[in-house]
Formats: structure tokens, C-alpha cells, sequence
């Protein structure tokens, strides 16, 4: 077979390459089995039937799946398998950033949607919704179909405030109120002595208490002191 320098080679062959070697890295010195217990894994998070559809003994699965996940090297391909499925903050903002200065113009022919064009394709990832609707019309000796195509782009104010958002410049700010919409009340404590105050925050606590044990409600009097 004839040897091909390397400038050669189309990048078709080097992309393919490069994804082969991700999928090894993760899986590196990993049985088939494991292997296959991981990618199974990370669907529901259930060892057990992870083991079964791996291919491990339904006797034994329970096990199995226990042990696999005690594993290093298991514990490891996780986190690698993981970190290339999950979304990356730049990968994020790249996405906020392309949707915010989204329109529908890339998409548009001559005034018709155009889903297949080089430009639709290149910015596929601003659709968020894509509805066909075919209508089919029948006479007595014609029939005609015509297909209508709806689209719906990620809105581009939502991503620029979120941008915003992420970088500080924008603060949502949250009205609190009291019971029924009222203004929350706010008692004065000022004038009360050191023994006030401490029975003041002893009955607080209480309260908390009862509200978090399922023992009271927010809206349970308060002791007042003498």
C-alpha cells in the first residue's frame, strides 16, 4: 500500500481520527463490559439496570453495578465521558451570543423559508421551533399538495439579557411583601433590654423550629415580651 504524506490527507480522514481518539481516552483500559456499563450508565443513573443492559447477569447486576461504580478507572471514564457531553460555559455564551444577534434573515429566499440553503445551514442553531404543515387539495381530476413551513428563532432579547445577566451588568430585583400583599412588618427593637431580646430570638428559633419539623406555621403568634 502506498504511503500518503500527511498534507494529503483530506480532512474528512483527520476529523474521524480525532473522534476516534476521544472515544479512546475515556475508555482506556476499560473491558467491553465496563465500557458499555458506562455509556449505559449515564441514562438514568441506575447501576443495576445499567449493568443488565451492559450485559452483565440480571443475578448478579446489582452487584455488579456497585462495584463498577467503586471502580477508579470506571469513576475516571465517567467524569471524561461526562465532560464531553456536557455543555461548557464558553460553549454557553457562544450560543447566548449567536441567538441574540439572531434574525430570521438567514432562513429567508426570496421571501420563502429555505431550510436547505448554505446560510440555514450554517445557522441552524438559531432555530428553536421548525412546524411543516401539508395541505392536500383533490377534484374531480387533479390533486394538488402544497407544504407550509413555520419557523421560530430563540428570542434575541431573552439571550442579550441573559448575557447581561452572566456578566453583572443586569440585576433582577425581587419585591418581597407580608401576608395578603402587605408591607412586611418590622418590629422595633430598640428600647428593649438584653433579657428581651434574648427571649425575643429564643422564641424566633422556636418557631423556625416548628416551622421546619412540620410542627407549626409562618403565621403563628409571637410571644410578646413584658
Amino acid at each position: 500500500m502506498e504511503d500518503i504524506p500527511p498534507e494529503n490527507i483530506e480532512p474528512t480522514e483527520v476529523v474521524e481520527l480525532e473522534e476516534e481518539l476521544s472515544v479512546s481516552l475515556w475508555s482506556e483500559g476499560l473491558s467491553h463490559k465496563q465500557r458499555a456499563f458506562v455509556e449505559e450508565y449515564v441514562k438514568d443513573w441506575n447501576a443495576t439496570k445499567a449493568a443488565e443492559r451492559a450485559g452483565y447477569s440480571a443475578k448478579t447486576a446489582n452487584e455488579q453495578g456497585s462495584q463498577n461504580l467503586a471502580k477508579l478507572s470506571i469513576q475516571k471514564a465517567l467524569k471524561l465521558y461526562m465532560a464531553g457531553r456536557v455543555m461548557s460555559t464558553e460553549e454557553a455564551t457562544d450560543n447566548l451570543t449567536m441567538w441574540g444577534r439572531g434574525s430570521l434573515a438567514p432562513f429567508l429566499f426570496a421571501g420563502e423559508i429555505d431550510l436547505d440553503s448554505p446560510s440555514a445551514r450554517e445557522n441552524i442553531r438559531l432555530l428553536k421551533k421548525v412546524k411543516q404543515v401539508k395541505t392536500v387539495r383533490r377534484g374531480e381530476d387533479f390533486t394538488s399538495e402544497t407544504t407550509r413551513t413555520e419557523i421560530e428563532i430563540h428570542d434575541p432579547m431573552t439571550a442579550s439579557i441573559k448575557i447581561l445577566e452572566m456578566d453583572g451588568k443586569f440585576v433582577k430585583k425581587i419585591e418581597h411583601s407580608g401576608p395578603g400583599g402587605n408591607a412586611i412588618s418590622i418590629d422595633d427593637v430598640s428600647n428593649l433590654s438584653n433579657e428581651q431580646l434574648r427571649d425575643r430570638i429564643a422564641a424566633t428559633r422556636n418557631r423556625i423550629a416548628a416551622i421546619t419539623t412540620g410542627g407549626g406555621s409562618a403565621n403563628a403568634g409571637q410571644e410578646q415580651p413584658e
